[in-house]
């Protein structure tokens, strides 16, 4: 157990879900980044709760990419892009007309 959890106890996700309510409370203008949460669980609570943003290792970012929701849409996406613009470009660059 590392030092916030001796402190704050073990519910992570439960303290910050107090921080955003403290924070709506005195009427700051602040927005909380939860950081350090580590399964995909943890997250969808504190994206529910409100947080904005939310830092994650790699291997639970891509399992919630994979999730069949995010896949559709983004196949979804795709194909009404195609049929909107005719193929995929990319919005950084320029690309030359055909």
């Amino acid at each position: 157990m590392g030092p916030a959890q001796i402190l704050l106890g073990q519910n992570g996700v439960a303290r910050v879900i107090d921080l955003i309510k403290m924070v709506e409370v005195q009427g700051l203008p602040s927005k909380v980044i939860a950081a350090s949460f580590h399964n995909v669980e943890q997250v969808h609570k504190l994206i529910l709760a409100g947080v904005p943003a939310v830092t994650v290792p790699p291997a639970v970012a891509e399992v919630m990419m994979d999730h069949p929701g995010t896949v559709g849409a983004v196949d979804d996406f795709t194909e009404d892009w195609r049929k909107a613009y005719g193929g995929i470009r990319s919005l950084l660059r320029r690309q030359p007309n055909n």
